[in-house]
């Protein structure tokens, strides 16, 4: 276990390091708020876009592997429903008079997950050689992207008049799209190789530009100020530990697969998205409280992960995940 926790920390360490540049780089006045701004426009629009791509090249379709993916499909709904529910029913037990948008900022830092940016290359890299386990995140990817545009949007903006299928038309959900169309006819294992280095040289670009972003936005913050307010500390704690422990429960009864299993419980254990943010200025909602569950969560992150994972690796080794 403590050799598979100490992996895991490893990349997350490796993750983490990335954001000096940006930190630095922000500190010394070097990288102005546009310039931040700039850079999440890539991310979000080109080197995600890609990164998912790249997840599909190579991979083919195996009519065996059918009910796997189905599977992994609605445990992956499940995770993501799962820490919504948790997360309402939290905030609207303890912070039941708060302003609605406020609290729906708060919930919904605590149930969406850095799936992409973080989640996916981790998984790349602690289980690189299951070729099987991206499509995996590929496949949670889509349900997080439907949860969020959905369920999320309304709980951000309390109107439901925002939650539209439109919503879906963002550049990472076309390019899950295009890259299913690609798995299923098998057209993923006809891309000459020229193409298939651009696309990962495209897509590698969002992990750094991720956090990179993040170091800049931590620089602009009081480490002292992150930590502190009682619903900070409540969405950082069901994002980080509540809700995965009750997912991975859940799984165990279930009595899924071991490798749905690891890839559904990474991507779940990841950090508050940035999106959640984003909905939060977009919509009137609680910016200063996302800001600091985003940041809290992606440095606690360090922690929480390598342990999680561990015990995965520990329940695997007594037979309870199979």
């Amino acid at each position: 276990m403590l050799e598979v926790a100490l992996q895991a920390l490893a990349c997350v360490f490796v993750f983490l390091l990335m954001a000096i540049p940006g930190y630095a780089l922000k500190k010394f006045n070097k990288l102005s708020d546009e310039g931040v701004n700039t850079l999440s426009f890539v991310l979000s629009w080109i080197a995600q876009p890609f990164l998912v791509l790249n997840v599909f090249v190579g991979k083919q379709f195996n009519s065996s592997e059918s009910v796997d993916l189905l599977i992994c499909l609605a445990v992956s709904f499940m995770a993501v429903l799962v820490s919504f529910a948790l997360a309402y029913l939290a905030f609207n037990v303890f912070y039941k008079n708060d302003d609605a948008r406020s609290r729906g900022s708060h919930i919904s830092s605590a149930t969406f997950m850095n799936a992409g940016f973080l989640g996916i290359p981790l998984i790349s890299m602690l289980m690189g050689s299951n070729s099987s386990a991206m499509v995996y995140s590929a496949i949670y990817l889509t349900a997080f992207n439907i949860c969020f545009w959905t369920i999320g949007m309304y709980v951000s903006s309390g109107d439901k008049t925002y939650v539209s299928l439109k919503n879906l038309l963002n550049p990472t959900f076309i390019a899950l799209a295009i890259g299913f169309v690609l798995f299923f006819t098998g057209a993923s294992m006809e891309i000459p190789a020229w193409l298939a280095n651009g696309i990962s040289l495209m897509g590698n670009m969002a992990t750094p530009l991720c956090v990179i972003v993040f170091g800049a936005i931590l620089a602009d913050n009081k480490w002292s100020e992150i930590f502190r307010g009682g619903r900070s500390w409540l969405a950082t704690l069901l994002k980080l530990i509540v809700s995965p422990l009750v997912v991975l429960a859940l799984l165990i009864l279930l009595g899924i697969d071991g490798t749905i299993i690891k890839v559904v419980m990474l991507l779940t254990m990841m950090p508050t998205a940035s999106l959640c943010l984003a909905m939060a200025k977009l919509y009137g909602g609680d910016v200063k409280g996302s800001l600091k569950v985003q940041l809290a969560t992606t440095l606690l992150c360090m922690a929480t992960v390598p342990l999680l994972w561990g015990l995965i690796e520990l329940l695997a080794q007594v037979g309870w995940i199979v």
